[in-house]
C-alpha cells in the first residue's frame, strides 16, 4: 500500500480510482525501466556491444513499451465514462493481466541467448506486484450481474 501513497488522490478515491491510479504507477514503472535500457542501449552505440546483447535490449525495452502501452489502456478503460459497467471493468482486468511479466520476458531473452546480464533489477520486478494492486482494485462483478 506503500506505493499508493505517491499519489495523493489515493486518499479519497473509491475502489476504481485506486485501480486507475495503481496502473498509472504501474504505467510510470514500465516506462522508467523502458528508458533505462533504451539508455544503456544508447551507451553501448551500435557497435559497442555484442548484436547479441544489442538485440536482447532492443527487445526488452519494446515488451518495456507495449507494457506500459497496456497499462495506459487499462488505466483509461477502468476510469471510462462515470457509472461505467462491468464489461469495462472486466475489459480493463484482461488488459491488466496482458501487461503481466516484462521482467521475466526480458529475462528469458536473455537465458535463451545464453547471455548474462539481463537488465532487469529488483525494482523492475515489482511492476507486477503493482499490477496485481491494481487488478485487486477493480470491483469486479459477480457473473451473476450484468453490464
Amino acid at each position: 500500500m506503500k506505493t499508493m501513497q505517491i499519489d495523493a488522490a489515493s486518499a479519497t478515491a473509491d475502489a476504481r480510482g485506486l485501480a486507475v491510479i495503481a496502473a498509472r504507477i504501474a504505467r510510470a514503472m514500465a516506462n522508467v525501466t523502458e528508458d533505462r535500457i533504451e539508455a544503456e542501449l544508447r551507451l553501448r552505440g551500435a557497435g559497442a556491444a555484442p548484436s547479441a546483447r544489442r538485440d536482447r535490449l532492443s527487445a526488452c525495452a519494446a515488451e518495456y513499451a507495449a507494457t506500459a502501452r497496456r497499462l495506459e489502456l487499462a488505466a483509461r478503460v477502468a476510469a471510462g465514462p462515470a457509472g461505467g459497467g462491468a464489461r469495462e471493468l472486466r475489459q480493463a482486468q484482461a488488459i491488466l493481466f496482458e501487461a503481466y511479466g516484462a521482467a521475466e520476458l526480458c529475462d528469458a531473452e536473455f537465458a535463451n541467448a545464453r547471455l548474462p546480464g539481463s537488465p532487469v533489477t529488483a525494482a523492475d520486478r515489482r511492476l507486477d506486484g503493482v499490477i496485481s494492486m491494481a487488478i485487486s482494485f477493480l470491483p469486479i462483478a459477480s457473473s451473476k450481474t450484468r453490464a
